[in-house]
């Protein structure tokens, strides 16, 4: 969901407290997630969903997590990775569809893995353990394996604990 996202984002180190961005549902956003989509919405990481809206209730794509982990990172807007947008890393994934460059930049990265067999699946609900083993890949963890195969999702969860990632 948008709020685990957010949650977890808060942990990347290269955010720090931005503008209060003020969206028309921003009664919807609990108290525990305000500062995050402050932050996120500060720095252009998140812009809501076009009318005004964040919905933060509202689950979250695959290739919308991939465009809020290129941000984070780099600090780009999302259309600065459009050199990237052709590499034809997944099937599904069209070189000119709005998020091509970043879903292919995260791939080149080792963030995202997809589904097997040159599927992403960027329209489909990410869940909060696949988005979470993403953003220990965006901070460098996985890089011995422990975030691949039929035990990624225990792995993120014991890293993402014991690195105090989960708390609150």
């Amino acid at each position: 969901s948008l709020a685990l996202v957010l949650a977890l984002m808060m942990v990347v180190g290269v955010l720090a407290v931005g503008a209060n961005a003020e969206f028309a549902d921003a009664k919807e956003i609990t108290p525990e997630y305000k500062e995050a989509v402050d932050v996120l919405a500060g720095f252009d990481i998140v812009a809501g969903i076009g009318n005004g809206n964040i919905a933060p209730k509202a689950g979250i794509e695959r290739a919308q997590l991939a465009k809020i982990l290129y941000e984070a990172y780099t600090g780009d807007s999302y259309t600065k990775a459009a050199n990237f947008a052709g590499m034809g890393t997944f099937t599904d994934v069209s070189a000119n569809a709005w998020y091509a460059g970043v879903v292919n930049y995260a791939a080149y990265k080792g963030w995202i893995r997809g589904y097997g067999n040159g599927k992403f699946g960027p329209k489909d609900s990410i869940l909060g353990y696949d988005a979470l083993t993403m953003i220990l890949r965006m901070l460098g963890y996985g890089k011995l394996g422990e975030l691949e195969g039929s035990n990624y999702r225990a792995s993120a969860i014991e890293i993402s604990t014991r690195e105090g990632m989960l708390t609150n």
